[in-house]
């Protein structure tokens, strides 16, 4: 009897965490899923589709999927238009319901909680400091009340509050761009710490919705909003730059005294993520986040 294969559509494949989540489950084909990716242009097997196509166009696109996972949308930037953000994440739902999927995985960010306690529990309040993490908000706030809306039966979705993803943020590209004669300038605390954040790397991350998606698969529940990081209690962020340099990418760094209002540590608290999908201890290290991203930045 041939095994079960579960159909996944992944949304946004061209961004930069696409791209790496793509070159990981290329490498390590997650077993019983079929994944087909979406870009704005390309021939198939692809899903070709943009925004202003419509949610018909996208779902005529799909033609049929188990899970979609959304991926796109856009991130912090000068002048980014992050009401975007809601119109991708609706027209993904709105094309789920029509094609009769039965999950969606919408990545949304832990900017949605803004200073809410460390570690931040996803019951935590939600009180975004950025525009960005408003945006996520509200994004997330419109597909719930989209979906509650729709007559059974509808898909369920779980919400990916992420924190970092190592390689792909703010704070990697300006080491990308660093340089002696321009080093970054990182906050130092006075107990010579730098900054304590929640991350986690490109493969660690691919596991994560590899297992997740399997879960929706075989019917077992999934929250409606989930944590996602790697194990470990956060990540010095003064801490990438030797794992970088032992790697053979120099990023030169210099520690300048935190002002008085920068937060020393904004962790997510990941029990609920532990107890659906265990990770490795070790994944939760800069250097092992560094080597994860560099290894699949060399396939994308």
């Amino acid at each position: 009897m041939q095994k079960q294969r579960w159909s996944v559509v992944v949304l946004g494949a061209t961004g930069r965490v696409g791209r790496l989540i793509l070159a990981e489950w290329t490498a390590h084909p997650p077993p019983d899923l079929e994944i087909r990716a979406q870009r704005r242009q390309g021939d198939p097997p692809d899903i070709i589709w943009q925004l202003a196509a419509g949610v018909d166009a996208l779902a005529t696109a799909i033609g049929r999927a188990d899970m979609v996972l959304v991926l796109s949308g856009v991130t912090p930037a000068p002048g980014a238009d992050y009401r975007l953000n809601t119109d991708l994440a609706l027209a993904a739902v709105q094309a789920a319901a029509q094609i009769g999927a039965r999950h969606l995985f919408i990545a949304s960010s832990a900017a949605v909680y803004g200073r809410s306690g460390d570690p931040i529990p996803e019951e935590a309040a939600l009180t975004p400091l950025s525009d960005y993490g408003q945006a996520k908000l509200t994004m997330e706030w419109a597909c719930t009340g989209w979906l509650a809306q729709y007559p059974l039966p509808r898909p369920s979705v779980t919400f990916l509050r992420i924190g970092n993803v190592a390689g792909t943020d703010q704070f990697f590209r300006n080491l990308a761009l660093a340089s002696p004669q321009s080093p970054l300038s990182l906050d130092q605390f006075p107990d010579g710490t730098g900054p304590v954040r929640s991350y986690i790397g490109p493969a660690g991350l691919a596991r994560v919705l590899a297992c997740l998606i399997g879960r929706a698969a075989r019917g077992k529940p999934l929250p409606l909003a989930l944590n996602i990081g790697a194990p470990g209690g956060g990540v010095d962020m003064a801490d990438f730059a030797p794992a970088l340099l032992a790697q053979g990418q120099p990023a030169p760094v210099i520690r300048i005294p935190a002002p008085a209002t920068a937060l020393p540590s904004v962790r997510l608290s990941l029990d609920r993520l532990a107890s659906l999908c265990p990770m490795d201890q070790g994944e939760g290290t800069a250097a092992a986040m560094v080597q994860q991203w560099l290894a699949l930045r060399r396939h994308t």
